[in-house]
């Protein structure tokens, strides 16, 4: 697990996708879920995303994909599910049992995939998501890290968000899946002085002023 975290405009995105280039060039297959604050978006909605992604682009079939996993993650990932209000089976938000066996048929769908070819899921704008999403993340987690010790999964888990407040449900997630031993975790930051520096002269400007390099740095 890879978390890229820093403010707004700091490159978070860009450098996922540098990431996520390289990976293709060595034969893994990218799949990317985002998050999003919208009142009735669909619970787990990064982990759906990316398996529809793969059903999209693997012309696989939601049985083939799924085999005789239960049909409460059939329910998520057929194509006509609303992403824009609630789901119309209550089954899936109620009880501990019913969701404990969600995250780990959710787990084992992913595992089947990674055990076919390298995976690499993105999850974008993790401070967006929802409660039900951040609990998926860190079963899911916890899940890789107690594989690691038997077989590696090939798959790589990169996430991007911002850095959370002190007091809210992200940065108890962010605590939590920090505690893994497979967790990285980056703070991007913008440029100092010196840095804008180097870049203009990389760019051809050989004397930037230093105040002007201050001011750079600091708009």
């Amino acid at each position: 697990l890879a978390l890229l975290a820093g403010e707004a405009g700091l490159g978070k995105t860009r450098l996922a996708r540098q990431l996520v280039e390289r990976a293709e060039r060595l034969g893994a297959a990218v799949l990317w879920g985002g998050c999003s604050e919208a009142e009735f978006a669909l619970p787990y909605l990064p982990f759906v995303e990316a398996l529809r992604q793969w059903l999209l682009q693997n012309d696989e079939s939601l049985d083939g994909l799924l085999g005789d996993e239960p049909g409460v993650i059939r329910q998520l990932l057929q194509p006509d599910s609303s992403m824009a209000g609630p789901l119309p089976n209550a089954e899936i938000s109620s009880g501990e049992r019913k969701r404990a066996e969600l995250f780990a048929a959710l787990y084992r769908v992913f595992e089947k995939l990674a055990q076919r070819r390298r995976i690499v899921l993105m999850i974008e704008d993790l401070h967006c998501a929802d409660s039900a999403s951040l609990d998926l993340l860190r079963n899911f987690v916890a899940a890789m890290s107690d594989s690691r010790s038997k077989a590696p999964l090939p798959l790589l888990l990169v996430a991007t968000l911002r850095p959370p407040a002190s007091d809210d449900r992200l940065a108890r997630a962010v605590e939590d899946l920090e505690r893994e031993s497979i967790c990285d975790r980056r703070d991007l930051s913008g440029l100092d002085a010196v840095d804008v520096c180097e870049l203009a002269g990389s760019l051809g400007v050989s004397a930037l002023p230093a105040r002007a390099a201050r001011r750079i740095a600091t708009a």
